[in-house]
């Protein structure tokens, strides 16, 4: 192995690193958005593949777009995974995009089902008819899968007695 190899190697694999490592950050930056979100949810439902939600977005520095807003999670059209921010007032929008590179996540929804073996289950969609949010949303693309919490009141599990002592 000559020394002009070792270098051309050696610059190889630092990029293919500097790749995944920025991978790794747009990965993060996405959790951490919808974490934030998720968590402080007050109202939630889902159509086709889109999160239609009010969240308290926090602090931001245009006013219009801080506290407690509407928003909508989708897939633009070049498949890029965004938010679209309604402003307090319904005057302004914003749009975030939150995965730099074009996606197509799979959502589901952890529900409480009416019998008891299994009580809960993973569905595809969470109709607006639905007063309660699910436990958890997981999210799935390119062989990832994120997983978020949101608040509810009921547990997500449930124990009974399923006989007399």
């Amino acid at each position: 192995m000559t020394l002009f190899s070792f270098f051309v190697g050696s610059i190889q694999c630092q990029k293919k690193m500097e790749i995944a490592k920025t991978y790794l950050i747009h990965k993060q930056n996405l959790s951490n958005r919808l974490n934030q979100i998720f968590s402080t949810v007050v109202s939630f439902y889902s159509h086709k593949n889109e999160i239609y939600l009010q969240f308290d977005n926090g602090i931001e520095t245009n006013p219009k777009f801080s506290g407690l807003l509407t928003a909508k999670i989708f897939l633009d059209p070049h498949h890029y995974l965004s938010l679209q921010i309604f402003s307090f007032d319904n005057k302004q929008e914003k749009i975030e995009r939150l995965f730099p590179e074009p996606i197509i996540p799979t959502w589901e929804f952890l529900s409480q089902k009416a019998s008891l073996h299994p009580c809960v289950e993973w569905i595809s969609h969470w109709p607006k008819e639905k007063k309660d949010f699910p436990s958890i949303i997981r999210c799935r693309f390119n062989e990832e899968t994120f997983v978020f919490f949101l608040p509810t009141e009921k547990p997500t599990v449930t124990y009974t007695s399923l006989g007399s002592r």
